[in-house]
């Protein structure tokens, strides 16, 4: 949403245990305080990856240069269930900037030249490239955009994942290894599960 307040909005502090909060900043600010003394300011393509573990309290609100500022605000929150053995884990936070996310071109399916496909590697692995948060579960986490309407990309996540795709803009059809597709508008999610 688009916003110009007076004073900061968001989400008072409020209990988590178990799991880990992944913010992905697309546009916009939002400012993060925990009960481990941790704090810090989101930017446009920043990360915040908050382990929970054996419990945190923390809020969120808009950061003070947006509150004043105004502007498109655009989030997406990922809930990471932690394995058992590190769901009584030390609590923590990582503030992942934008410039520490490592970007991977993709090869295209189609013949468009020069043009790529990237991906930012947030978590998990793109062939020779880690992603930038350190994690408990075995997860990818990847923000991929295409360059232009048509053009196909071959994403190879490991075969004992399930993948969830959620569109951001514009809209994308999905392929299964059966060769059925779905069409996804944005905002929509598909989860593809193992078999």
């Amino acid at each position: 949403f688009s916003a110009r307040v007076g004073a900061p909005l968001g989400v008072g502090q409020h209990p988590h245990r178990g799991f880990e909060t992944v913010t992905i900043a697309f546009q916009g600010e939002v400012e993060h305080h925990d009960s481990t003394g941790m704090t810090g300011v989101n930017k446009s393509g920043d990360i915040q990856w908050m382990t929970a573990g054996r419990g945190i309290v923390h809020e969120e609100y808009h950061s003070k240069d947006f509150t004043r500022t105004g502007g498109t605000f655009e989030m997406c929150q990922l809930w990471v269930n932690l394995p058992k053995k590190y769901k009584m884990s030390k609590p923590g936070y990582q503030g992942i900037k934008n410039e520490k996310i490592p970007v991977v071109n993709l090869p295209l399916g189609s013949t468009d030249g020069d043009v790529v496909a990237t991906a930012r590697i947030v978590a998990g692995e793109l062939g020779e490239s880690k992603g930038a948060a350190n994690t408990f579960s075995p997860v990818q986490v990847w923000d991929v955009s295409l360059p232009n309407s048509g053009s196909e990309v071959d994403l190879p996540f490991p075969a004992d994942h399930n993948c969830i795709v959620f569109v951001r803009r514009g809209s994308v059809e999905v392929l299964s290894r059966d060769n059925e597709s779905s069409r996804l508008e944005p905002q929509e999610v598909a989860l593809m599960k193992m078999d």
